[in-house]
């Protein structure tokens, strides 16, 4: 019985250490995907005002790597500009880069029908 209690508690230890190493690389790679988000649109930005405008925004949408790339983090270019328009408030044709991004994070995979409901 001392045997099979050891061998039960290395199996949890284990199995716990196997859960927080999961944890430790979906947090890594949530935070990759929102450095390269970061870097896509702050190259778009070309007035350096932390800001996309709409035309900034299309402009580099319509650069087929750029699509491509989003295309492989999971984003679809018809959600971008539809969360762009979502999170333009006000009308200005303006969303700030962090908003965007926060967006972006939003539409990735399960969240998409539940974190814009």
């Amino acid at each position: 019985n001392i045997a099979t209690g050891v061998f039960v508690d290395f199996a949890m230890q284990t199995s716990q250490l196997d859960r927080d190493l999961r944890i430790q690389d979906q947090l890594a790679q949530q935070d990759k995907f929102t450095r390269e988000l970061h870097r896509i649109f702050e190259a778009a930005d070309a007035d350096a005002s932390g800001s996309l405008s709409w035309e900034e925004f299309e402009h580099h949408l319509d650069d087929v790597r750029i699509a491509a790339y989003l295309s492989s983090l999971g984003l679809d270019v018809g959600e971008a500009r539809g969360l762009f328009r979502l999170l333009d408030l006000e009308g200005k044709n303006d969303v700030k880069i962090e908003d965007f991004v926060w967006g972006c994070m939003r539409m990735r995979g399960v969240a998409k029908s539940i974190d814009l409901c």
